[in-house]
C-alpha cells in the first residue's frame, strides 16, 4: 500500500483521501502500539474543520473497540493535545486538523505519551499493522473489555502551565488574528490573563474559515497589516488553522521575515537560557550569524518538527524553529506552539526594552530565492546522487556541505545552495541564498543547469 503519513501525520482531501474508515482503522492499528506499550488511554482534539466531528466519533470508535479508552478534549489547538498528552501521561494523543490547508483538507496527527509528535519509524510500524489488518481483519475487544468515552476542558490547565513559565515586565497592546481556527480559545485570552490590551480579527472560531484563508502568508494577512499600519499596536500575531504556527506583523505593519524571527528569538534563548538552536536546513544564515554573535550555535535538520524536535532533544536545546513558522520550545513542551511563541515573543521584547521593528531595522537581511524542477518520487534517490556528484565538481569553494536533508553547500563568500527532493511533491527544490541579488542570480541558474543535466 501507498505511504498513509506525510511530514506531518496522515493529511488529505475528504472523501478523497480522509474518510471514516481510514480514521477507524488508523485507531486500531495505533491501538496495536499503545497496548505493546502499556498505554490504555488516550485524548483526542480538533480543529475547527466541518469534518473534524465525523473524524472524531470514527477514530473514538475505534480506539474503544480495541479496549483503549478515550478522553475527547473537543476543538482545541494542536499543542493543548500535545501539552495535555504529556501533563496526563497517557499512551498518547490525536489531533485533528490539515493545519494550514483549505477547509475540504482535514488530517490526522499522532503523539506519542510525552507530547510529541509520533516518529518516522513509529509511523511505519503503524502502517505496517495498518496494511496486515485491514484486510485480515483486527481481532477487537470482547464486549465486556471495550473501552470507555470522557470529556475533558484543557484549556485552562494549558493556559496555566504557560504563564507559569512567563516574565513579561511591561504592558503590550496586541491585535491577534486566529484566521477563524482553535487558537481563538487560547491566544487571546492568554494574553488577557497577563494584562495585555488585546483586539482580536477574525478570531471566532468557524472551520470555512469565512476572515481568511488559513496559512498566514503576506497575502493572507493583508486585513491585519493594514490595521496595524493605521493603529499604534506593538504587535500584530497571526495563527494557522490548528494554532501551531505563528506569524507576526511588527509594529510598522510589515510582517517579519520568518528566518528573522527565528534569529532573534534564537539569540534570545542563547542569552537568557544559554542554549543552541535547531533550525532546517532551508533558513537563512543569518540565524546562523545572529545566534553566533548571542553566544549560541545553530544545529540544522531535516524539514518537520518531529525532526526539530529529535534534533533538539539531540543536542540538548531549548528552542527550534523552521521558517514556516513552526516553533517548538522546550522549556515548556515539545510541540509546535503558535500561543506559546506569541508571549515568547513579547518576553524577548520586555526584557531587550526594544520594539520588534527596532530590532528587525539591527538584523540583516539576505536576497533569497526559490525554485523547483520536476522528478518522480522513484527517481528523487538516483538523481540526487548524480546532483552530489556534480555539486562536488562544479564548485571550488565549499566551505561546508550538509547532507542531512538533500544537499547544503555553504560557499567561501557566504553564498549557499540547496538541493533537496520534496517529501510531498514530484519535485527537487532549490534554495539560493546570497549577499546580493546578481549573485543569487548567478547561484539559481548554475544549479538549474546542474538539474537539468541531471
Amino acid at each position: 500500500m501507498e505511504s498513509l503519513f506525510g511530514t506531518s501525520g496522515v493529511r488529505g482531501k475528504l472523501g478523497t483521501d480522509i474518510n471514516s474508515e481510514l480514521a477507524y482503522n488508523l485507531a486500531r492499528s495505533f491501538s496495536k502500539i499503545l497496548e505493546n506499550q502499556g498505554g490504555k488511554e488516550v485524548v483526542i482534539g480538533r480543529d475547527t474543520r466541518s469534518s473534524g466531528e465525523m473524524i472524531e466519533k470514527a477514530l473514538s470508535s475505534g480506539f474503544v473497540s480495541m479496549g483503549v479508552n478515550v478522553e475527547n478534549l473537543g476543538v482545541v489547538p494542536t499543542p493543548v493535545v500535545g501539552l495535555h498528552t504529556k501533563e496526563r501521561q497517557v499512551g498518547g494523543g490525536v489531533m485533528i486538523t490539515a493545519s494550514h490547508n483549505p477547509p475540504e483538507y482535514n488530517g490526522i496527527k499522532l503523539f506519542n505519551s510525552n507530547g510529541e509528535a509520533i516518529s518516522p519509524e513509529r509511523e511505519k510500524e503503524i502502517e505496517k499493522i495498518y496494511s496486515s489488518n485491514v484486510y485480515n481483519g483486527f481481532e477487537a475487544s470482547s464486549w465486556d473489555k471495550l473501552g470507555g468515552f470522557s470529556e475533558f476542558d484543557p484549556i485552562d490547565s494549558y493556559l496555566e502551565n504557560i504563564i507559569e513559565s512567563l516574565e513579561i515586565g511591561e504592558n503590550f497592546e496586541i491585535v491577534v488574528g486566529c484566521g477563524n481556527g482553535p487558537s481563538s480559545k487560547t491566544t487571546p485570552e492568554l494574553l488577557r490573563r497577563l494584562n495585555v490590551d488585546v483586539v482580536t480579527l477574525n478570531s471566532q472560531m468557524d472551520g470555512f474559515f469565512p476572515g481568511r484563508a488559513s496559512e498566514p502568508t503576506a497575502d493572507n494577512l493583508e486585513d491585519l497589516r493594514n490595521f496595524m499600519s493605521s493603529s499604534e499596536y506593538d504587535l500584530g500575531i497571526a495563527h494557522d488553522g490548528d494554532g501551531d504556527r505563528i506569524a507576526i506583523v511588527d509594529d510598522d505593519g510589515n510582517l517579519v521575515n520568518q528566518d528573522l524571527l527565528i534569529s532573534l528569538v534564537g539569540s534570545y534563548y542563547a542569552e537568557e537560557y544559554g542554549t543552541g538552536t535547531v533550525t532546517t536546513v532551508g533558513a537563512s544564515k543569518v540565524v546562523d550569524e545572529e545566534i553566533s554573535k548571542a553566544g549560541g550555535e545553530v544545529f540544522r535538520t531535516k524539514v518537520g518538527d518531529v525532526n526539530v524536535a529529535s534534533k533538539m532533544k539531540e543536542e540538548s536545546v531549548l528552542f527550534g524553529g523552521e521558517p514556516s513558522g513552526t516553533w517548538i520550545m522546550n522549556d515548556v513542551h515539545m510541540c509546535p506552539d503558535g500561543t506559546l511563541a506569541a508571549v515568547k515573543v513579547l518576553e524577548m521584547l520586555s526584557e531587550r526594552e526594544e520594539t520588534l521593528s527596532e530590532l528587525v531595522n539591527e538584523t540583516p537581511t539576505y536576497p533569497i530565492s526559490r525554485s523547483k524542477v520536476d522528478c518522480l518520487e522513484g527517481e528523487k534517490e538516483e538523481k540526487m546522487s548524480r546532483v552530489e556528484e556534480r555539486l562536488d565538481s562544479e564548485f571550488d569553494n565549499i566551505q561546508r556541505k550538509i547532507t542531512v536533508d538533500g544537499i547544503r553547500l555553504e560557499l567561501g563568500d557566504g553564498s549557499w545552495i540547496l538541493i533537496r527532493p520534496s517529501g510531498t511533491e514530484p519535485y527537487i527544490r532549490i534554495t539560493v541564498e546570497a549577499d546580493e541579488d546578481n549573485r543569487v542570480n548567478e547561484l539559481m541558474n548554475k544549479a538549474k543547469t546542474i538539474l537539468k543535466k541531471v
